[in-house]
């Protein structure tokens, strides 16, 4: 890795670890805490898999496009892994922009519904930001 994609990587891995500590619900968390969290984690991961793509040498370009980084994930690590972007990727837009999303059918408005779904899909978020982290670490310190 020359030493701008290094920087970069750093810089990528920097943004997701602080993202990624804001990732909190509790017991009495809000709705909009909830769905800061569920963002907010989708960014971590966002951060996470850009650092580690440039860990590989594989070339970010100027792209920011969402559905590109799913794309090369897919192919650098595999179909489930790009579900998993995806997937925390919709919750990301839902809870950004869609106020019915709360009230939709699968939360139908219940604040204690929405926790625990959105603390599993968290939770899954964690496991996948955590496993980046190890593996970008390893490689910075090569």
């Amino acid at each position: 890795m020359n030493e701008q994609d290094a920087e970069d990587c750093r810089s990528h891995l920097r943004l997701a670890l602080g993202f990624s500590e804001t990732v909190t619900v509790n017991a009495d968390s809000s709705e909009c805490a909830v769905r800061n969290a569920l963002s907010r984690c989708y960014y971590a991961l966002f951060h996470a898999s850009r650092a580690w793509l440039l860990t590989k040498a594989i070339s970010l370009g100027a792209s920011k496009d969402h559905g590109w980084l799913q794309k090369l994930i897919g192919k650098h690590r595999g179909r489930t892994f790009r579900e998993r972007l995806a997937d925390l990727y919709r919750l990301r837009e839902d809870s950004d922009y869609r106020p019915q999303m709360f009230s939709g059918s699968l939360y139908e408005g219940d604040i204690q519904k929405f926790r625990v779904i959105a603390l599993r899909d968290l939770a899954l978020g964690r496991t996948e930001i955590d496993w980046y982290v190890k593996e970008i670490r390893q490689s910075l310190t090569l």
